[in-house]
Formats: structure tokens, C-alpha cells, sequence
């Protein structure tokens, strides 16, 4: 039984420090504040080819590809995430990236067990230990158009 109430423990823990992330490191997972706030100079979108239906029955049908477009307007990424229902990826916002690295690095000791930000001069330990270097990436989904919301646009 302790050993159940332990598990219990650990996964409210859990979901603690992930409501706690979403909700004080990544903006209640709003993506277009994430797109704002990202560390990266760009955001990625994944965009799917159409699907193409054979004419015939003799004609296979052909499988979709997945391209990755690099946009460097968080505006327009977002407009794009949004409209075309197409998932995105960016780094984490800076706060989060660092706090995360940071206390990774602290915890394995790895990279002397300090954090240096990416795309930063290299910086060394005595004894030649360069510190630790990392990034948080956030895969973003993207929801399926409901079938209620297709309408017709007026010009």
C-alpha cells in the first residue's frame, strides 16, 4: 500500500511540473505566444502534400509528402499553423530552455555541469571542460479541421 500511495505521489508530481511548465513557461500552450516567444529565429511548419485521388481504379494512388517550411514571421507561422491545420516546431521560450538545460547539466554533472547558451562563444573550465550546450524543442499539433466550421468566405 505504501508503495502504491508512492506511485500515486509521484505521478501527481508529475502532472504538477507539467501544469506547471504549460502554464508559467509556455503561455497555457497558447502557440502563437510560443511562436513570439521561441528562442529560435524561425519557426518550422510541416506541410503536407494533397492528397491526389486516382482518376481509375488502374491508377495507384500516390503517397503524401511532408514538407518542412522555415518561416521567420511568428506571425505568419501562426496564421499558417492555424489556417492550414499544419503541426510547427520551435525552440522553447529562453526562460524555459535555460531552466531545463541548466538543471540537466547540474544534475549529470555533464559540461562541468554549467549551461552556455547555443550560438554563444565557446567557454571553458580550467582543465579544458567547455560548458554544456542545449536546446529545448516544442512540437506543436495541429487540430483537424472540424467539418461544422467549413464555410465559404465572402470577398
Amino acid at each position: 500500500q505504501q508503495q502504491q500511495q508512492q506511485q500515486q505521489s509521484n505521478g501527481n508530481s508529475t502532472t504538477s511540473m507539467v501544469s506547471d511548465i504549460c502554464s508559467n513557461y509556455l503561455f497555457d500552450l497558447d502557440a502563437h505566444q510560443i511562436f513570439t516567444e521561441t528562442s529560435s529565429e524561425n519557426v518550422f511548419l510541416w506541410l503536407s502534400s494533397p492528397s491526389s485521388s486516382p482518376s481509375d481504379t488502374t491508377t495507384t494512388i500516390s503517397p503524401r509528402t511532408l514538407n518542412s517550411v522555415e518561416i521567420s514571421d511568428p506571425e505568419t507561422a501562426y496564421a499558417l499553423h492555424k489556417s492550414g491545420c499544419h503541426p510547427a516546431y520551435c525552440r522553447a521560450p529562453p526562460i524555459l530552455e535555460h531552466h531545463l538545460v541548466n538543471s540537466l547539466l547540474r544534475a549529470t554533472g555533464l559540461g562541468g555541469g554549467h549551461y552556455h547558451p547555443p550560438h554563444a562563444e565557446t567557454v571553458t573550465l580550467g582543465g579544458g571542460t567547455t560548458l554544456g550546450r542545449g536546446e529545448v524543442e516544442l512540437f506543436i499539433g495541429a487540430s483537424l479541421p472540424s467539418s461544422s466550421s467549413s464555410s465559404s468566405s465572402s470577398s
